[in-house]
This record gives structure tokens, C-alpha cells and sequence, in this order.
């Protein structure tokens, strides 16, 4: 039976910020679990892989022991924390439907609404995941002519409107606890893509102060805690929030180079600097970090 030291869990390891998280912090061990037969991180020193479904993982440590589903036992110098990359893994389901309805009537201009069904006041539609976000390539369509194909990932499928003349992708991502205690980043997408999960390609930190004020506003309103992303699209009548999610972007890398630990937060409240860049090749772990 194999024994190794645990320091974070990682559920839902399926997800990019995984392979981020650990490369990041080389000095710390990570459990990998996951319900998908091949994920990124297996030529990691640090990373132990785990094949588990969400229904079988274990919320309660005995004797700081993890009984792993394969039957190893993970022995824990203290009980780890688990970092939680997917709703599937949750404890209690996060759904961005619920997260905008509790916004106030003035942030209405800012944050794009969900809805069970398109508006008949949008020309085009946009399907959403509700639970988590929906896998494959984005599904446009024409409100009152096409419909959705089948949920077979069951993340719920939301409408959202589909802006047409959006001048550029941004996401603000990071850990958030109240006001005077945050660290976040704001980045310009400048590739991604889309398969069973969306893949950040390549990205840069930008400094956006009135949109970061209005985004720290937001989370406040809604008493948000933990990690979190929001993506944005700029338009020509200015930025909108399209999502709002409880889980970090596989920027890891760039924030620790920024001094901001988003596995260990203190008690610092800033923005990382602009000018970071990530570059990510759609391959095992091979990410490129550099500043300008």
C-alpha cells in the first residue's frame, strides 16, 4: 500500500487550473481526483492521480487519513484543503442563474441575465451552462427558430443574449473575501479553445481600474467568498459581465509571479501588475510564463 504526504486536494482535476495549480507550487503535494479517464499532470513530481466520482469523495478524515478509491492511503500532515475546480464537486451546487438574480437592479446594465428561455427582445441567443460551463463549442442561435440540442453533460443549459459586436474577451479571476481582502487579476483573452473543456491558450494581465472597482462592487453585493471568474465581453457601450463562477482560471503561474498566492491568501488587496503574459500549448503541461 502506497503512503504519501497530502497537502491539497484538487477535485475536479480534469480542469486546466489543475496542472496550473502544481506547477506553480513545485514544494507542495497534490492529490489529482477526477472522474475522467485522461487528464493532464500524470509527468508531474508532485501530483498523485485518483480516479473518484464526485458522489464517493470523502468529506471527513479519519486520523488524518485519505483512503484513496484505488486503496492506497494518503497520509496528511494536516487535513488538507480541498480546492474545489468544478461544480459536479461541490458541496452545494453553484448554479449562475441564482448568482444573477441576486443582483441589484443597478448592476442591471452591467451583468448579461440567464434565462429559461430566449427573450423574444434578442435578436440571437447564446445556450449557457447553469451548473458549470457547457462543454464543447459555443451554441448560438435564432431566438424563436433553432433549439437546443440535448443536455448529455448535464450542466443545465441556460439562454443567454448573444452580443454581436464584441471588440474583445477579458476575465477577472482570483480569490475574493470581502473588500479589503482580495487578490485578482484582470486579463485580455487573446486565445482559447473549446472541446469537452474550455482551454485558456493565451492571455495577459491589463490594467482596467473603473471595470476592477465595478467587479469588486458586484461581489460585494452578492457577499461573494472564494475563488472566482468573471468574463467579461467589451463592447462598444462598454464592458458586461456574461458569468459569473466559483472556480479559478489555470493562471496560477502568473498571479504567484505577480505576489499573489491564491492557495494561501493574505491579507493583501490588490490587482496583479499588467504586462504578464501566458502562453499554453494544448499539450501535457507545457506552459510558458513570461513578463514584458
Amino acid at each position: 500500500m502506497n503512503s504519501k504526504h497530502i497537502n491539497f486536494i484538487i477535485a475536479g482535476a480534469e480542469k486546466q487550473a489543475a496542472t496550473s495549480i502544481a506547477q506553480a507550487y513545485p514544494e507542495k503535494q497534490f492529490l489529482f481526483l477526477t472522474d475522467v479517464d485522461v487528464i493532464d499532470g500524470w509527468d508531474l513530481a508532485n501530483v498523485t492521480i485518483e480516479h473518484c466520482a464526485p458522489s464517493n469523495m470523502t468529506e471527513k478524515y479519519d486520523a488524518d487519513l485519505f483512503h484513496s478509491p484505488s486503496g492506497n492511503t494518503i497520509t496528511c500532515s494536516f487535513e488538507p484543503r480541498i480546492v474545489r475546480l468544478c461544480s459536479r464537486w461541490a458541496v452545494t451546487p453553484f448554479r449562475l442563474s441564482e448568482s444573477i438574480a441576486t443582483l441589484p437592479e443597478a448592476l442591471a446594465d452591467f451583468v448579461l441575465p440567464v434565462l429559461d428561455t430566449p427573450s423574444v427582445d434578442w435578436e440571437k441567443w447564446q445556450l449557457k451552462g447553469n451548473l458549470f460551463h457547457k462543454p464543447d463549442a459555443p451554441l448560438i442561435g435564432n431566438t424563436g427558430i433553432d433549439d437546443p440540442p440535448e443536455d448529455v453533460y448535464g450542466c443545465e443549459f441556460q439562454y443567454q443574449e448573444h452580443i454581436q459586436d464584441v471588440q474583445g474577451h477579458y476575465f477577472i479571476t482570483g480569490w475574493y473575501g470581502n473588500p479589503t481582502q482580495y487578490s485578482l487579476g484582470t486579463f485580455k483573452t487573446h486565445r482559447e479553445s473549446f472541446g469537452r473543456e474550455d482551454l485558456l491558450v493565451a492571455c495577459e494581465t491589463v490594467s482596467e481600474p473603473t471595470l476592477e472597482n465595478r467587479c469588486l462592487k458586484l461581489l460585494e453585493k452578492i457577499n461573494w467568498n472564494g475563488f472566482v471568474t468573471l468574463n467579461l465581453l467589451s463592447t462598444p457601450e462598454g464592458f458586461r459581465v456574461s458569468s459569473i463562477r466559483p472556480y479559478p482560471k489555470a493562471v496560477f503561474g502568473i498571479m504567484k509571479q505577480a505576489g499573489l498566492s491564491l492557495l494561501t491568501p493574505s491579507g493583501r488587496s490588490r490587482f496583479a501588475e499588467e504586462g504578464l503574459k501566458l502562453l499554453g500549448e494544448i499539450t501535457y503541461t507545457s506552459y510558458e510564463e513570461s513578463k514584458k
